[in-house]
């Protein structure tokens, strides 16, 4: 007989989702206090279930959750008690296209069971504002939608401790590298909406440019490109 353990409150992001034969769901959720998880939700897939239209990739959900002591290697979702869908962002292709690709990056590139709480509202942050602008039907710049999300980019670069070489750290970044980790990906989007500060965008977009090409397109991030500095962080090649 299972043996279930105490249960647990999910605050997520579903990443990823495999639907079984038997009707049941596996999850790959980004929690924000637990980090990325595996969730399997027993016959989530059928009709019956009244979870069945509430797990879709990309949703942010609310949920409880439970381990059995007997298989430790999933978490048992239970009842979803809340879920916001970001439908807006498919309408359009093109954003429809770095919205996956997004969740596809972090899902790659982060581990198991390593709490990352401030990546978790960077991302929440970035879907939620490209949600709004979307819903309100306004028309968003397409190098506005690209410089947003490279920029989270090199936010998730940062929260797991690579940074570039000190080549592309020269004093004329300086302001541009505060600005980039101490805003909101939804900050940037704002500001890029708006179109004020174009000469500073343009800044921002020519550092982000440089470091995107450190990035191993949508990939893990293999350790060759790195080396360990005395601080802990990791250096991007």
């Amino acid at each position: 007989m299972t043996k279930q353990s105490s249960s647990l409150d999910l605050e997520a992001i579903i990443l990823n989702k495999r639907r079984l034969p038997t009707g049941d769901v596996i999850l790959t959720l980004l929690d924000r206090n637990l980090g990325k998880i595996n969730a399997l939700a027993k016959k989530a897939s059928l009709p019956t279930s009244h979870r069945s239209g509430y797990l879709e990739i990309g949703w942010h959900i609310i949920a409880g959750c439970y381990k059995t002591k007997d298989d430790d290697s999933f978490f048992i979702l239970g009842r979803v008690e809340e879920a916001e869908s970001f439908w807006h962002l498919l309408i359009s292709l093109e954003q429809a296209g770095w919205f996956f690709r997004t969740l596809d990056l972090v899902n790659k590139n982060i581990g198991y069971n390593q709490p990352h709480p401030r990546l978790f509202d960077d991302l929440l942050s970035l879907l939620e504002a490209l949600d709004i602008y979307s819903s309100i039907e306004e028309t968003i710049d397409p190098k506005a939608i690209q410089l947003t999300f490279h920029a989270f980019e090199a936010k998730l670069l940062n929260h797991l401790g690579y940074w570039p070489q000190e080549k592309i750290l020269s004093q004329k970044w300086q302001k541009v590298i505060q600005f980039l980790l101490h805003k909101e990906p939804s900050d940037i989007l704002v500001m890029s909406m708006k179109g004020n500060q174009s000469r500073f965008l343009n800044q921002l977009q020519l550092f982000l440019d440089q470091l995107h090409q450190s990035l191993i397109e949508y990939k893990p991030i293999s350790p060759k490109f790195f080396e360990i500095k005395d601080n802990n962080k990791h250096t991007l090649k």
